[in-house]
């Protein structure tokens, strides 16, 4: 085996010392580094497990109104039902009671219907006794006096039909 010479080896060691002066510094400044890096790392630790802290607290913080919120939400919703149950409750009450009045204008209608034929059929009789009336009058030969009476029979005549024709209007109008 063959050993290298010893101008070889000082080469060797010389360019060893020269690679070492260049990387011992390095060295020296990666360590210098790596140590503010780590202590750098360890105040972030802190910051984050103090800003973890006050996060979880400002989540508690936040969660009673929330959770108040969804109680005024869900106490609305029932009241909001409830008004609605209502609602439709006085909407039936109400289509009953139009149902009632409108049998009972119906039942009206009839009965003023009925008043006025009735009315009508007096207003006819009452000019057939206002005719009889006078016919008799004239054959009995009191002149003045059945001018009188028939007047007033007339005008009797005229109030019922005056009934009637408001009756008729009123008929119409229901």
């Amino acid at each position: 085996m063959k050993h290298p010479a010893i101008a070889e080896k000082v080469k060797f060691w010389e360019e060893q010392q020269r690679i070492n002066g260049l990387l011992i510094p390095r060295i020296a400044e990666s360590i210098k580094i790596t140590r503010e890096l780590s202590d750098g790392l360890e105040s972030l630790r802190g910051s984050a497990t103090e800003a973890e802290s006050r996060f979880r607290e400002q989540v508690r913080s936040v969660q009673k109104p929330i959770h108040q919120l969804k109680e005024e939400v869900s106490s609305l919703k029932r009241s909001y039902a409830q008004q609605r149950q209502a609602g439709a409750n006085m909407e039936t009450s109400l289509r009953k009671g139009l149902g009632l009045v409108e049998d009972e204008l119906g039942a009206v209608k009839q009965e003023l219907e009925s008043l006025v034929l009735t009315a009508s059929e007096h207003g006819k009789e009452i000019e057939r006794s206002v005719e009889a009336i006078g016919k008799r009058v004239d054959t009995l030969g009191e002149a003045a006096n059945a001018a009188l009476v028939a007047r007033r029979l007339a005008m009797l005549a005229l109030g019922v039909g005056g009934i009637a024709f408001v009756l008729a209007l009123i008929g119409m109008v229901v």
